[in-house]
């Protein structure tokens, strides 16, 4: 529990449930983050206990699974996109597209030279260049997040295609057969889903510039480098990368004029 008043952020996503506490001087000052396994309501529960939510403080709710929280609360949504680009540009100024990697969506959001929103492009239902499509693959392979978080990138990695999870599993069985260290498996693995990201939303064209890189994939450092190893110093990571949109959520919430209980759901 947190004391003092503040502003509550929560992304009520497809897979997680995402929070935020900002303090008087809008510095992240507790943080949430829980697989909410299709127990929406539990788990934002658990997060408003966490995150120490009062009458007082402001709250804001974004998210896919906001608006059916929302309507449990007679609380106002804030817009998923609104949400991010504020969330980024309370740490990057500069930025003109946000590359949104989750566990299970990706988008690009474009924004004007002022920093206003511009464009929205997005993934088709498949998983490929996602969150969820990675653990599927790694749960193939054996490799757990641990054990991912320390393996060195390996600059000439073999071939895996990452278009899709049938395609992927057969490339993944032959580079074994042909005696590839797991660490070589991830970083083509990793390598391959970062092109097939880029290819979906960019469809050919360039970064327009300072890019900023959000949502769970955000926090892997070996897609991160097959980013940087493209765009170089046009890809910059937020801190709390995965949770830019509850940060957004907090700056844009309202107050809380009475207590919150999801106990009956």
């Amino acid at each position: 529990m947190t004391s003092g008043l503040g502003r509550i952020g929560l992304d009520i996503g497809a897979l997680f449930v995402k929070g935020v506490r900002l303090n008087a001087a809008g510095q992240v000052s507790a943080t949430h983050y829980l697989r909410h396994h299709g127990e929406v309501e539990h788990a934002v529960s658990v997060a408003l206990g966490e995150l120490g939510v009062q009458v007082g403080d402001s709250l804001g709710l974004t998210g896919s699974g906001a608006p059916q929280v929302a309507a449990l609360l007679t609380w106002p949504v804030v817009d998923l996109v609104q949400a991010q680009l504020a969330g980024v540009r309370a740490q990057h100024t500069d930025v003109v597209e946000i590359l949104d990697v989750g566990g299970g969506s990706c988008a690009l959001i474009q924004l004007d030279a002022e920093g206003r929103f511009q464009g929205h492009s997005a993934n088709s239902l498949c998983a490929a260049g996602t969150g969820s499509f990675l653990d599927e693959q790694a749960g193939r392979l054996g490799i757990s997040h641990d054990d991912a978080k320390c393996f060195e990138v390996v600059e000439a990695p073999p071939s895996i295609a990452a278009r899709c999870s049938v395609f992927a599993k057969s490339d993944l069985i032959h580079r074994q057969q042909e005696g590839y260290s797991k660490a070589a498996m991830w970083s083509g693995l990793c390598r391959g889903m970062t092109r097939t990201l880029l290819g979906t939303l960019l469809c050919g064209r360039p970064l327009a510039g300072r890019t900023a890189v959000i949502g769970g994939v955000a926090q892997n450092a070996m897609v991160l480098h097959w980013l940087r190893e493209r765009f170089g110093e046009l890809i910059v990571v937020p801190e709390h990368p995965h949770l830019v949109a509850a940060h957004g959520a907090a700056l844009n919430g309202a107050r809380v004029e009475h207590a919150l209980d999801l106990s009956h759901t």
